[in-house]
């Protein structure tokens, strides 16, 4: 009997739908259990995908990161540094993404520590609503998971006056788990480009700048 191919992607996007399907039963869900299991689970799902999960103490004083992930590959590697939060539907977000303690902002933790490693900082935000991100699909993606650029954060929220910032705001800033290497020329990172990316890069030893099948620029983790 013949088999699908295996598809790294559909792993994700099932991942993904999963944490959206737990919040919508168990919205007091802790961001840590969600955490937790998706990092096993992706880890479990993809074999060349590793991670480290920070200590509190880490966390707070060193990275500013809840985990680490490294997506591994013959000859290169790529290094993610991610801080994850629950996007609240009835609160303000904005005093979780400006959270800071004796040792300074996270969010400033989280960029220098990335960039001082050759990681590329990222906020995981986890969410059972339905908002329209920075993904140029047909917006049906059921996730529960959405990635957003640290940079990208701090640059529109962070550098600006304060502002109330609703889910909804933030989902707009991030692309979902299951395509937030889609470009904007529709190609997928996670199948075919992310491999020839990386092998190719010259000078950037973090990613490439630009789509390798067609040259469109990436935006996504700027």
């Amino acid at each position: 009997m013949e088999t699908e191919p295996f598809d790294p992607c559909d792993e994700i996007r099932e991942a993904s739908a999963y944490v959206r399907v737990w919040m919508e039963h168990q919205p007091a869900v802790k961001e840590e259990s969600l955490s937790d299991w998706l990092l096993y689970e992706i880890s479990r799902r993809l074999k060349y995908v590793h991670y480290y999960a920070f200590t509190r103490h880490q966390e707070s004083r060193v990275t500013g990161a809840d985990w680490e992930w490294w997506v591994l590959f013959p000859t290169q590697y790529l290094r993610m540094r991610v801080q994850a939060k629950k996007a609240f539907e009835s609160k303000d977000n904005y005093p979780e993404l400006l959270r800071s303690n004796a040792y300074g902002l996270q969010i400033d933790k989280l960029i220098s520590d990335a960039d001082a490693v050759n990681a590329i900082p990222l906020y995981a935000f986890f969410s059972s609503s339905q908002h329209g991100s920075m993904c140029r699909g047909d917006g049906g993606h059921p996730d529960g998971v959405y990635l957003a650029g640290a940079k990208s954060l701090y640059d529109r929220y962070i550098n600006q006056p304060r502002s109330k910032i609703s889910a909804s705001d933030l989902i707009a800033q991030s692309n979902p788990f299951s395509c937030f290497v889609k470009l904007d020329c529709s190609h997928e990172f996670c199948k075919e480009c992310i491999s020839s990316c990386i092998r190719s890069r010259d000078n950037d030893t973090r990613l490439c700048k630009n789509c390798p099948l067609c040259r469109t620029n990436i935006h996504i983790l700027e």
